[in-house]
């Protein structure tokens, strides 16, 4: 495995954060503890052995991974060049076999897959499956490691390990049809797995299955052209995708299943998909303002409000997660007047704003 010498970078510290009319309580100087799930989903962000994790591809698509100590101000960061990157890197903890994994489809259109061990520099690395369509997510259920892709026929391709074992041969998902256009993501919610995307129609594909038995497979009338943001919170399903209006339209089941509600989040039209979180119940829906400049926030804790919480211009789509019970953001960009993007951070340690730092 190629691997360099981590460097680090100081990341500056915020304070309260406003959300709406009212404030979060701050949070307390201890550490918070880590709150682990047996399940899990694939992101850019995520947390293992004790550490916020980030990954990427980096501009000579390798793996790039940047990770931070429990409490500590600082990051870390290592390129591993064994295998390409050639599309969005995603990553997560599989807990029954106490290992970080990551994916992401490599320059030939093949998944790669990494792992890592507690506190190793480095990543084991294969190529588990063949040639997919877009980028793969995975998920963690029932203690199994779920691959996710789009094969070449426009199917949902699915691979399976279970702890100690071997990757299962491809298997289609029969019920999508071979309609998907867009890459799948994935969470879990109430006792089942949930796979949505985007289909032939721009309408959202979703698939899911339980412990047992076959998949089931519906649409969601609402139309997109970017990966969907998924979580699940209030016992219910919710889904956020830019809508062909340049809106921010929200979706949602309830846990026995049924119909979709929908409402649209109005304050602003958006560029790209939505990334989502939930922290102590509440809901954070985070994109790009239609200028590409501002980081705009959305959350139900007193209704949906909206924010601007960050000024300059974004990149990319921001991704957020939940870790150390703080939300935690990342994106590319920068302060106006600067000509190169950079990888920056935002967190919330309980303050009036979002304090950006560049890694």
């Amino acid at each position: 495995m190629t691997s360099g010498t981590p460097t680090r970078r100081q990341i500056l510290k915020g304070g309260l954060f406003a959300a709406g009319a009212g404030l979060l309580a701050p949070l307390v100087d201890a550490a918070p503890a880590l709150a682990y799930s047996a399940d899990s989903v694939a992101s850019r962000v995520f947390e293992f052995n004790g550490q916020l994790h980030f990954v990427d591809r980096s501009a000579n698509s390798a793996l790039e991974h940047h990770w931070q100590n429990q409490g500590s101000s600082t990051f870390e960061y290592r390129l591993h060049a064994n295998r390409s990157a050639g599309g969005r890197v995603v990553g997560l903890r599989w807990a029954a076999v106490n290992q970080a994994h990551a994916f992401a489809r490599d320059d030939y259109g093949n998944v790669t897959h990494w792992w890592q061990d507690p506190g190793s520099p480095t990543w084991n690395d294969e190529t588990p499956t063949g040639l997919i369509l877009g980028d793969p997510t995975a998920a963690v259920f029932q203690d199994t490691l779920y691959l996710l892709a789009r094969d070449q026929g426009n199917f949902l391709s699915v691979n399976t390990q279970t702890p100690g074992g071997s990757w299962t041969a491809s298997s289609r998902i029969s019920e999508t049809n071979g309609w998907l256009t867009g890459s799948p993501v994935a969470v879990v919610f109430n006792g089942q797995l949930h796979v949505f995307g985007v289909g032939w129609d721009n309408t959202v594909f979703h698939a899911w299955r339980g412990g047992t038995g076959g998949w089931g497979c519906d649409r969601i009338d609402s139309v997109t052209l970017f990966r969907p943001a998924v979580v699940a919170a209030h016992n219910q399903l919710h889904v956020f995708i830019r809508n062909n209006q340049g809106e921010l339209e929200h979706r949602w089941q309830n846990a026995g299943g049924g119909g979709w509600g929908k409402d649209t989040l109005y304050g602003s039209t958006i560029i790209g998909g939505p990334t989502a979180t939930v922290l102590n119940g509440v809901i954070y829906v985070f994109a790009r303002s239609y200028s590409g400049n501002d980081l705009l926030q959305w959350s139900d804790n007193v209704g949906w409000t909206i924010m601007t919480n960050r000024h300059g211009y974004l990149v990319d789509e921001p991704t957020a997660a939940t870790v150390f019970n703080q939300l935690q953001i990342f994106g590319k960009g920068g302060p106006w007047g600067s000509i190169h993007a950079t990888l920056e951070h935002y967190w919330d340690l309980g303050g009036n704003k979002w304090e950006p730092s560049a890694l």
